[in-house]
């Protein structure tokens, strides 16, 4: 379920991210596939074998899933270094998965969903990363 609009998932992020009571874990399923690694290649990110899993435009050949980034703005020199950056990913295409604000199966890198489940938060980025913290039971 979908627990925070995108506008509060960043200040959320950087809660989380300092205050050093969650542990980071490996990365689970998601609607745009598991991509938890930092391959290099589109077809192979969430490929924790290392092995190049991707052919043609760039299409995972293993899950049929297509994933393409397009930097339409690189960073920005200074400190904020502002970007632009597109991602789309054909599992996000799916009719279950809302549209992100470039329409369906792409999103904007500042694009970040917050998920609570069971006992995690999971973090979901625009290219479909997780980042998942365990719940402190204390």
């Amino acid at each position: 379920m979908r627990l925070l609009p995108k506008l509060f998932a960043i200040p959320a992020l950087l809660a989380a991210l300092f205050s050093g009571t969650a542990p980071v874990q490996a990365c689970g399923p998601s609607p745009g596939g598991q991509t938890c690694n930092s391959g290099t290649q589109a077809a192979s990110l969430g490929n924790d074998s290392s092995t190049n899993q991707g052919a043609g435009n760039p299409i995972n050949i293993i899950n049929g899933n297509k994933y393409q980034q397009e930097v339409d703005l690189p960073a920005l020199p200074g400190v904020l270094g502002l970007e632009i950056i597109r991602h789309y990913n054909s599992q996000y295409s799916m009719p279950n998965v809302p549209n992100g604000a470039l329409g369906r199966g792409w999103k904007l890198s500042y694009e970040t969903d917050l998920y609570a489940t069971g006992s995690n938060i999971q973090i979901v980025q625009a290219d479909g990363t997780r980042i998942i913290f365990d719940r402190d039971p204390s």
